[in-house]
């Protein structure tokens, strides 16, 4: 099949934007003036610290040189990175059984485990950190004076025998909750209290509609995951598959065009840091003239200056996989 006609490619795009590329649904720590922005559940980039700190493909994490791409640290402690606040990284560790959520701070700038910590969860509620068949769960930590305040949201269904929720029309019942989690003098977390709320649950990628950039009425403008610039997205006829659209990124305040850089798709959540772009794209396949190539959920880095990749890492999967549920 070749996956490089229009036609192909368009199918593919749909397909990633239905899995999750514009559709997920995170809980947000980004705020217009965020020096810690979290462009999914396995990405999280410390302007300030100036890392991107990262779920590992196999397990564990990393932190990441926004420049370089050099790997700063690498830990096992921690699965998926939630937060940040001072030399604090607050991280999700694997709850293998539900009613519990498992914590771990580790040091920002050294990786080192500082402190763990569980918090009980309502019982049908299974804090995972890759979603099952009928569930998920996900969370944002927010700092606040001496701490952090966490946010999360799971969400299950239960459908027939053999059928998707959505097929069976199976309803929803979702569950949220915050814990404050303080930071003592010494940087470890000395209490967890559960103080229950609802949460706000915000889009990853937002669509801007009232903003001119003289591009054209009809073009579409996303906001970047600190809401700082504005991305236009424009096809290349005739381009390779991974670099088959063009972003403009626009400063937010100035409308000033700060770059452009190349991209497989049309829309990603992004963070400009400097002269470079950080945007995260899903795990995709495309032929690329002679076999099916496949590419796994990565990290990538652009430079905004000359347009030019400057390194990418590969992501731990959260996609779904397996059978139908029985």
């Amino acid at each position: 099949m070749n996956t490089n006609r229009p036609g192909v490619q368009g199918a593919l795009r749909q397909s990633l934007l239905a899995s999750g590329t514009v559709a997920v649904i995170l809980l947000s720590t980004a705020s217009a003036n965020a020096e810690t922005v979290s462009l999914n559940r396995c990405v999280l980039v410390s302007k300030s610290l100036e890392v991107a700190f990262i779920a590992r493909p196999n397990g564990g994490l990393a932190s990441l040189d926004i420049q370089s791409g050099t790997t700063r640290w690498t830990s096992t402690a921690g699965e998926l990175p939630i937060g940040v606040t001072g030399d604090a990284l607050l991280a999700q560790g694997e709850a293998t059984t539900p009613g519990a959520l498992k914590l771990v701070t580790l040091s920002a700038a050294e990786g080192r485990t500082i402190d763990r910590h569980s918090v009980s969860l309502p019982s049908d509620v299974h804090a995972a950190v890759s979603p099952g068949p009928g569930r998920s769960f996900a969370m944002s930590a927010a700092p606040v004076d001496g701490g952090f305040q966490l946010s999360w949201h799971a969400m299950r269904t239960t459908a027939a025998r053999g059928l998707s929720a959505a097929e069976d029309g199976a309803t929803p019942r979702a569950a949220n909750g915050r814990v404050d989690i303080a930071i003592g003098s010494n940087g470890v977390p000395s209490e967890v209290a559960p103080t229950g709320g609802a949460v706000a649950v915000t889009p990853s990628i937002r669509e801007v509609k009232d903003i001119d950039l003289g591009v054209g009425r009809l073009a579409r403008k996303f906001a970047s995951a600190d809401g700082r610039h504005v991305m236009v997205s424009e096809r290349k006829v005739g381009a390779a598959f991974l670099e088959a659209f063009e972003w403009s990124v626009y400063d937010f305040d100035s409308r000033r065009l700060v770059g452009k850089v190349t991209a497989p798709i049309p829309v990603a959540p992004f963070v400009v840091t400097g002269s470079t772009v950080l945007f995260s794209t899903p795990e995709m396949g495309f032929h690329n003239g002679t076999e099916l190539e496949q590419r796994q959920e990565a990290l990538h880095a652009k430079s905004l200056a000359t347009g030019k990749a400057l390194w990418s890492r590969e992501l731990r999967s959260l996609m779904l996989k397996g059978p139908l549920p029985h």
